[in-house]
């Protein structure tokens, strides 16, 4: 995966303390790093690096909006997101200390690449269900013409002659269905 430079930060000549960074991420971003689950967004990212002899604790807190499909009509939708999370890095050779929340690197190191951390950050607060919160009270973004074709009914516009729709059956079925029956026929008659 490529590196975007902006998200690399040299810590070797930072002071001891704290350090606020804020980043802007947007579509530039999730075309380099993906977009499975979100296609853009505007989403504000603000890191405090605190830097200590050795170690450095990384807070990231992120917040604003992504665009994806909705899970009930498959429309592009924006939906909020926001999140909090701690990574320490340490510095050193073994890696039996790594966990989620603990990355080790090399002693020699002097930058770190945060770009995977905050998509990971990212990706791990996308809601399992994508639909907007007021699409189930007002259909406002779903498209309500998908969704009547899919459960076969028929909107006339009064209530009392809105139908469930038979669909008609696709002929190329019939034929196949045909053939099968016959078969079934042919095998009972060598039976008997």
């Amino acid at each position: 995966m490529s590196k975007l430079r902006e998200y690399v930060i040299p810590f070797t000549g930072l002071s001891i303390g704290k350090h606020t960074y804020e980043f802007d991420i947007d579509k530039k971003f999730f075309d380099v790093y993906g977009t499975e689950l979100i296609h853009s967004g505007q989403i504000k990212v603000i890191l405090d690096l605190t830097k200590s002899a050795n170690m450095l604790l990384l807070e990231f807190s992120h917040s604003g909006v992504f665009n994806t499909e909705c899970d009930r009509c498959l429309n592009d939708i924006e939906m909020p997101i926001e999140g909090k999370n701690k990574v320490v890095i340490k510095f050193g050779t073994e890696s039996g200390d790594e966990s989620e929340e603990i990355v080790v690197l090399p002693t020699e190191a002097h930058e770190i690449d945060i770009a995977p951390l905050i998509y990971e950050f990212i990706g791990i607060t996308v809601p399992y269900r994508r639909v907007p919160a007021d699409c189930d009270e007002t259909d406002k973004y779903c498209d309500t013409e998908i969704g009547n074709r899919l459960s076969g009914i028929i909107l006339t516009g009064d209530d009392e002659e809105d139908e469930i729709a038979e669909p008609e059956p696709d002929p190329r079925w019939q034929k196949l269905k045909n053939l099968l029956d016959d078969n079934n026929n042919d095998n009972k008659s060598k039976k008997e």
